[in-house]
């Protein structure tokens, strides 16, 4: 008796994935959350919890992702608790780019920096902030050719590895911040300099060189508070006294 076999059945393709909410809809539900705000909402509401990402980075990341994400922090410090936050302390991890820096520093050497720095905040274990422009000091070293001063930022670069946390939700570093008035709607509040924009209590803020008008940084967190305490980084450079070329950066322990 001959065994009749049939072909099985293809099983069906299963649905696709959703990815999340696209960078236009974020960019929607930030700005009714920051129109609501006036109404006395409480932030954040209604703004999916995917929304608040940066790069490959977003909040709610556990340590261990990050970990593997980014490998180890260039300089960490602990932020103790004030009295807007929870009563918790942050845990402040500050990564240098390009992230094998110390490697092209060795093979070509230069005389400035041209890092760009990334700071991420950890609260219990998991990302709560994250600065794509976080302040910062570089001390020269020791004396070249006269005195290697103190500067508040290294030359900008563009490290190809960084251009990921250059770009928030589709806007942009080097985008025009009048724009911010069209993606967010009005900032409420900036400082007396101007060159920071800030939609709290919606934990967004930006940079703005007062000059160009253009963004030059911005961050995200969990609360206003998490958005508000980044520690920053501090880099102490040392140079060959003829030439002026960096031999070796230190961080902040």
């Amino acid at each position: 008796m001959a065994l009749a076999i049939w072909p099985a059945k293809a099983p069906a393709t299963p649905p696709a994935v959703p990815l999340g909410p696209s960078d236009t809809q974020c960019r929607v539900e930030i700005a009714n959350a920051v129109a609501k705000t006036k109404t006395g909402t409480p932030a954040r509401t209604g703004v999916p919890a995917a929304c608040w990402r940066i790069g490959p980075l977003s909040l709610g990341l556990p340590a261990a992702a990050l970990d593997h994400i980014l490998g180890r922090p260039e300089e960490t410090a602990v932020l103790p608790p004030d009295n807007l936050g929870s009563g918790r302390p942050y845990h402040s991890r500050i990564y240098a780019f390009p992230r094998h820096w110390r490697a092209e520093l060795a093979r070509q050497p230069r005389t400035e920096p041209r890092l760009r720095f990334l700071e991420v905040l950890l609260r219990d274990g998991r990302v709560v902030a994250i600065f794509n422009d976080p302040p910062g000091r570089i001390d020269g070293g020791a004396p070249c050719r006269g005195p290697v001063t103190a500067s508040a930022a290294p030359a900008r670069s563009d490290p190809a590895d960084f251009r990921p946390f250059e770009t928030l939700l589709g806007v942009s570093v080097g985008a025009p911040a009048a724009r911010l008035a069209v993606w967010f709607g009005t900032p409420p509040a900036h400082n007396r300099s101007d060159d920071w924009l800030n939609y709290l209590p919606v934990p967004l803020t930006f940079g703005r060189d007062v000059e160009s008008g253009r963004i030059t940084g911005f961050a995200i967190g969990l609360d206003q508070d998490a958005v508000t305490r980044e520690a920053g980084y501090h880099i102490t450079l040392t140079r060959d006294p003829a030439t002026c070329v960096i031999t070796g950066a230190t961080f902040r322990a």
